[in-house]
Order: structure tokens, then sequence, then C-alpha cells
């Protein structure tokens, strides 16, 4: 391992304390586990372009469907609108 210094807020160093008390481990400890943490969730660009490619191409056949007749749907409620407004107006 190498040694190595960060600078830290006030609130920061007094999280990053109480979490390490909490956990019965050293700050560096917690330290190394946060990098870890973060490290492993980057993905690569391209890696991330793929996925969504991927889950566009699962999925993109299946967003239309669902809805049906979409222009017969906002008749319908543009009628239960009208029939609505019209309904408080006789009031």
């Amino acid at each position: 391992m190498q040694r190595t210094q960060i600078y830290l807020s006030e609130e920061q160093l007094r999280q990053l304390k109480e979490m390490a008390k909490g956990r019965g481990v050293t700050s560096s400890s917690v330290i190394r586990d946060a990098i870890d943490s973060y490290l492993t969730r980057q993905v690569d660009p391209r890696e991330r372009l793929r996925r969504l490619k991927a889950f566009v191409a699962n999925n993109s056949s299946t967003a239309t469907r669902d809805y049906g007749d979409s222009a017969a749907e906002v008749e319908e409620l543009r009628r239960l609108g009208a029939e609505r407004l019209n309904s408080l107006r006789d009031r």
C-alpha cells in the first residue's frame, strides 16, 4: 500500500470518524472501502452506451404497444373533460 494525504472539511472528518467508530475499523479502512465502491461503479462510456442501446432495443417494441390507439385515448380524454366542464357550468 502507498501512503497518501487528503484534505477533508470538518464535517467530512466528523462523519468519517463516526462511521469508522460505528464499524469498529480505522478511518483509513472506511476511505479505502469508499474508493473501492466508487471505482467499481465507474463504467466505461462505450460500455454505458452499449447497455443503453441494448435496453432501448429490448424495450422499444413494447413501449408503444401498451398504449393502444393514442388518438382514440386523447379524444376520449377530451370528451370526458368537456363533459366535466359542462357539468360544472350547469351548477
